[in-house]
């Protein structure tokens, strides 16, 4: 991701808007959501850089290496259900759904034992309403 401190945060994101399509909420899917979500934050806020991270949160599983692969994951800690973005200062985690679409219950358990560690959890549609609570955050 170092190659998009080049690209001014706005444009990249429409140019990234315009390339995959748009959705209700401006996406073709969730992982466009979450890919102009992180490119946002990664312009928007260089000195934030590193203090937050979209972690391995799901896998497919087609085949035995697949299952394999997935059960030595979560013996390193990989937690099915995480929010889709964790930051580390101020301490937050953020879900990206598209509108309409419900969390399963990994995640609905991820935010439970978020809440109840006194971690803020966010449950977001649009990209506007990320941007407000990342700015709130930062303190921007």
């Amino acid at each position: 991701m170092e190659d998009y401190a080049a690209i001014p945060g706005e444009k990249s994101v429409k140019n990234l808007l315009a390339f995959m399509g748009k959705l209700d909420n401006g996406f073709a899917s969730e992982d466009a959501f979450q890919a102009a979500a992180a490119m946002w934050v990664w312009n928007t806020y260089p000195i934030k850089r590193r203090t937050w991270t979209h972690p391995a949160n799901e896998r497919k599983v087609f085949t035995k290496r697949d299952v394999i692969k997935l059960k030595q994951d979560e013996a390193k800690g990989m937690l099915i259900g995480a929010a889709d973005f964790w930051f580390l200062a101020p301490a937050f985690c953020v879900e990206l759904k598209q509108p309409g679409k419900k969390q399963n219950d990994d995640q609905i358990k991820c935010e439970e034992a978020c809440k109840a560690n006194g971690v803020p959890y966010f449950l977001l549609e649009y990209m506007d309403d990320f941007q407000n609570v990342v700015n709130e955050k930062f303190g921007a």
